[in-house]
């Protein structure tokens, strides 16, 4: 929100020179792969938040760097209609605008219809899929099918990033 308040065009001058300069600081560090090597441990990582689960154990939750988290949007914006090309129909949450609702009002119509008739509909919650791909299998997927993300990607994920959680620092691999 800060972000978008500093450039907002009522600000005039400087809303477009920080704008300028957000827009090289992505383009030409942060897309390129450019984030100097020292830095990317901390701005691949995040901080880590601890809540509680209603069975007694804990939940952490990761908060990445704004600025980094800015850039994967600009990433996904860029990849939309690659992203529904790639994924649609099998993955509807990815590059396809309101994809979850559009697949529960189809579920919701199947069900309703002929409510007499014998249907089966399994839904299936993965836990935490992402971490139990491995690094080396995305990076390879990604060079394969969006090589423009792969500077990005590989520096982000090539490489263990920190995870703090107050005075402790814990290695993301």
């Amino acid at each position: 929100q800060h972000l978008k308040d500093l450039t907002e065009n009522s600000l005039g001058d400087a809303s477009k020179a920080l704008l300028e300069a957000l827009s090289s600081f992505f383009n030409e560090i942060v897309l390129s792969g450019n984030v100097p090597d020292g830095l990317c441990p901390i701005f691949y990582g995040g901080s880590l938040l601890a809540l509680s689960k209603p069975d007694g154990g804990v939940r952490p939750i990761a908060i990445g760097c704004t600025l980094r988290r800015l850039a994967g949007k600009i990433c996904m914006r860029r990849m939309k209609d690659k992203c529904v090309s790639l994924f649609y129909p099998s993955q509807l949450g990815v590059g396809t605008p309101l994809g979850a609702e559009i697949a529960i009002h189809c579920c919701r119509t199947y069900i309703g219809q002929n409510a007499h008739s014998n249907k089966v509909v399994l839904k299936v919650d993965f836990s935490n899929a992402f971490n139990s791909v491995r690094r080396d299998k995305i990076l390879q997927n990604v060079k394969k099918y969006s090589p423009e993300l792969f500077p990005f990607v590989y520096q982000a994920y090539a490489k263990p990033s920190f995870l703090q959680f107050g005075d402790k620092k814990l290695l993301s691999r």
